[in-house]
């Protein structure tokens, strides 16, 4: 061993052996003391007159001037108070293509740098860890994570994000916002997204179960012969089993609706008391058909006919009555349809289609269900809806039908309180969608819950150029999509551009590919949303919570997810962008196939995902994922516990770039990750972190080794600013191959246990280091090894390591005003035998 540096006269800085250990005071009435060697100037705070240089400054011999060692925010602590250095940093506000912009605009970030000293003077910036979240006071600086506090909350159990609107834009305006799922009560407070019944009014519940099918409520009778409201003068009256001859008095009516249809004057009332009439109706004129009520007033079309036809150029109305069987229940030629309390079940082809262009319907208190493919195999709708038509639905339930639950190509749809469940493919094998909204569809909806759709519970999209589609619902659910015998579907709901989506207020749950899809152009915007279980499909991929494919534009406003699979916020594809303001994301799982995966957010294949104020926590593999030529940029993320792959045992990284990928973290706290915290591997790869916290990464649990807070290899770069390393295993940087910067950090209490235990450790890689501390490590501050290892040092101090710097075989070190001192067996040493640790094994990713 050798040793080119004398041991220093200073009393060793204790270290607690502790993680995140922090370096104490020097014993009392120490010394300072000067290094004079070939590769570090003079040290101590002593200038040559015999006074001190200011506390956070060493005396430089080469420049003849006191020059600053400590990060910017820690001049003050001084050499004793290191340990407690948390850097300051400082910020511009602006897009991922640099140009300024105002920091309340979607994916306008705090980019990151170092403080100029008179920004450090005045005390502005935020210091590691917090960021200046533009929901905070102005000015102010808050902790990392989803919910703008001034004080640090448990990173295991980060709050829900809240969400809110303006007076507005919604009529039950609840200053302060409801928790992420959850939408304003009519009445006050806050209640789950989606609606709070399973039959609408005029029906009860047949079963058990979380949505059994609904049938005629008896108790909607009333106890006279045509229905609670009894006779209406000037009506029209038909009973079944009625005398033939019938003039449609109420003492002697007609026997048939058809008969009474055909005499009614231009909108007049027709009452239809109880019984089972076989036949179809035709409205040709605007008439009203009122029966005594859905569970006593039947009309049941022959085999091959429809329950009624309205071709009428102006209004009819269906009150009170059901419709079994049939081909269609009702069908919509001309004019304007009202149904109010009407149970339509049993037919083929279509429960309602509305199909002359102008037509409209309006569905009230309407149950809808078990519609059958037709004789070819085809359709079997809920509702159907033709191109220029319109709907309005208020308290209506899609149940048990096949095509589509409610399809509206090209229509306008609007209303509140709609249910739409157990929608399976055609005889044929088509579709299976709750509902669809394509070729530039309008649909305005407030309290929707879509369950158990096999292909999609919602789609929105397009069929040809231009034309593109509008979703725009609050208060949605959407659960359980998804069928065994297709592959690759189960979404819950997706979009393909041009097409937008906006949904506010939502519960996304146990849907099979993904919660919600967009692509190929479509703009979609989930605020306030629920997204969890997503299972994968059948063939165990997928499984995302939400995500941009293809060019789609994802933005996610105060959202929770949790246990989706393989990643649970995506932006995959050239073209595709991910915005996320403040979401957190639990618990990720890994594919059902493979056991791999199981990310939080991932940026890929070109893709580019922008993330501020985010909890993530105890996901699989990798927290934050850029690769492939993709960029990911993040603000006051928490990080914290993230676990090994489960196939592989390995990974755990908060961060994980790689490919040719770029991520950039500004502000953010990542803790208690596994292998790695940061892992960034490959050319043209390049990971920055500013005004960022990296504490306690936790060994590989099955080989209990590695444990680095940065780790560079196979040609990648990373670059830190301004940022706090502490309590790492093996090495609080690792560079193999790659290069690294770090300027205004401090490197504090790497630890022995499953590794060496050095502050920075290079190997055939390029460093530099300005205005940085390393103390406290358990073998080195600074290990420099192998040929073309370079590392430039400037401004920086290395002391109470076990070693200070050691370089090995051809690695050089240029140092200017930098030092290393107190440290306890060498300050400087060459090749003492030490080596740099293999960096973990870097695996690929396929999504």
């Amino acid at each position: 061993m050798k040793s080119t540096g004398r041991r220093l006269a200073v009393a060793a800085l204790a270290v607690a052996a502790g993680c995140g250990a922090e370096v104490g005071a020097p014993a009392a009435g120490a010394p300072d003391a000067a290094i004079a060697d070939s590769s570090a100037p003079p040290n101590p705070r002593r200038r040559p007159g015999g006074d001190q240089c200011p506390t956070g400054s060493l005396w430089s011999t080469a420049s003849a001037a006191c020059v600053p060692f400590a990060p910017t925010g820690c001049a003050d602590l001084g050499i004793a108070g290191v340990a407690q250095c948390t850097p300051r940093w400082c910020f511009d506000w602006q897009d991922a293509d640099g140009a300024g912009c105002s920091s309340a605009s979607p994916g306008c970030m705090p980019i990151g740098r170092a403080c100029s000293e008179d920004e450090d003077g005045k005390g502005v910036g935020c210091l590691a860890g917090t960021w200046p979240d533009p929901r905070a006071a102005a000015g102010g600086c808050v902790h990392a994570g989803a919910t703008a506090l001034t004080t640090e909350f448990d990173p295991a159990a980060p709050p829900t994000p809240t969400w809110g609107e303006t007076a507005t834009q919604a009529p039950a305006f609840l200053a302060g916002g409801c928790p992420a799922g959850e939408v304003p009560a009519p009445k006050g407070g806050c209640t789950a997204a989606g609606v709070d019944w399973v039959c609408p009014p005029g029906t009860v519940a047949d079963g058990s179960g979380a949505l059994p099918p609904c049938v005629p409520d008896p108790a909607d009778c009333g106890t006279g012969p045509w229905g609670p409201d009894g006779p209406v003068p000037g009506a029209l009256y038909v009973q079944y089993g009625a005398a033939t001859g019938g003039t449609g008095s109420e003492a002697k009516p007609f026997s048939t609706i058809a008969g009474a249809v055909a005499a009614a004057k231009v909108n007049q009332l027709v009452l239809i008391g109880a019984g089972t009439y076989a036949e179809g109706v035709v409205a040709s004129k605007p008439i009203a058909l009122r029966g005594k009520c859905a569970a006593q007033t039947r009309i049941a079309p022959p085999a091959g006919k429809p329950g009624v036809i309205s071709t009428a150029n102006d209004k009819v109305v269906l009150w009170r009555l059901s419709i079994q069987g049939g081909e269609n229940g009702v069908r919509v030629q001309g004019g304007k349809l009202a149904v109010e309390r009407v149970w339509i079940d049993g037919s083929k082809g279509g429960g309602v289609r509305i199909e002359a262009k102008g037509s409209t319907a309006l569905l009230r208190d309407t149950w809808i269900g078990h519609v059958a493919s037709n004789a070819a195999g085809d359709f079997g709708d809920g509702v159907a809806l033709a191109p220029g038509t319109g709907l309005a639905v208020e308290r209506l339930r899609i149940a048990h039908v096949r095509n589509f639950g409610l399809g509206a190509p090209g229509a306008v749809v609007q209303g509140s309180d709609l249910v739409v469940d157990h929608v399976d493919p055609t005889a044929g094998g088509q579709f299976g969608i709750g509902i669809a909204a394509a070729e530039n569809a309008k649909v305005t909806l407030e309290r929707v819950w879509v369950h158990a759709a096999r292909d999609a519970g919602v789609f929105v999209g397009q069929a040809g150029a231009g034309k593109g589609s509008t979703w725009a619902v609050r208060s949605l659910r959407i659960s359980d999509s998804g069928q065994a015998k297709h592959p690759t579907r189960g979404m819950g709901l997706e979009c393909t551009g041009p097409a937008t989506v906006d949904v506010r207020g939502a519960r996304l749950h146990d849907n099979g590919a993904t919660g919600l899809a967009v692509l190929k152009g479509c703009s979609a915007t989930l605020a306030g949303a629920v997204v969890w279980d997503t299972r994968g499909t059948p063939a165990g991929k997928e499984g995302f919570g939400a995500a941009g494919q293809t060019g789609g534009q994802l933005r996610v406003v105060a959202s929770f997810f949790a246990a989706n699979r393989g990643s649970a916020l995506l932006a995959r594809g050239q073209g595709s962008q991910l915005l996320a303001d403040h979401v957190v994301v639990r618990d990720t799982l890994p594919l059902h196939d493979s056991g791999n995966l199981g990310m939080a957010v991932t940026a890929y294949e070109g893709a580019r995902a922008v993330v501020r104020g985010a909890a993530l926590v105890g996901n699989h593999m990798s927290a934050l994922v850029a690769g492939q030529g993709a960029q990911l940029f993040a603000a006051g993320v928490r990080i914290h516990i993230t676990r090994p792959e489960v196939a592989t045992a390995g990974f755990g990284h908060a961060v994980f770039a790689l490919t040719g990928g770029r991520a950039h973290l500004q502000g953010s706290f990542l803790s208690e990750n596994g292998e790695a915290t940061a892992m960034v591997d490959g050319p043209d790869t390049l990971a920055t972190f500013a005004g960022c916290r990296l504490s306690n990464t936790q060994l590989r649990p099955d080989t209990q080794r590695f444990g680095m807070g940065l780790a560079v290899s196979g040609g990648a770069s990373a670059a830190v600013v301004a940022s706090r390393l502490v309590g790492h295993h093996t090495a609080a940087v690792q560079v193999t191959g790659g290069q690294a910067t770090l300027s205004h950090c401090a490197v504090l209490a790497t630890l022995a246990a499953g590794g060496p235990g050095d502050g920075i450790a290079v190997a055939g890689g390029v460093l530099t280091l300005e205005r940085t501390a390393i103390a406290g490590c358990a073998r080195t501050g600074l290990l420099l090894s192998g040929a073309g290892t370079k590392a430039t040092v400037s401004h920086s101090a290395v002391f109470d390591n076990q070693y200070g710097v050691v370089r090995m075989g051809d690695a050089s070190l240029k140092a200017s005003d930098a030092a290393w001192f107190a440290n306890k067996s060498q300050d400087e040493a060459v090749d003492n035998g030490l080596s740099v640790p293999e960096p973990p094994v870097v695996g690929s990713l396929s999504l």
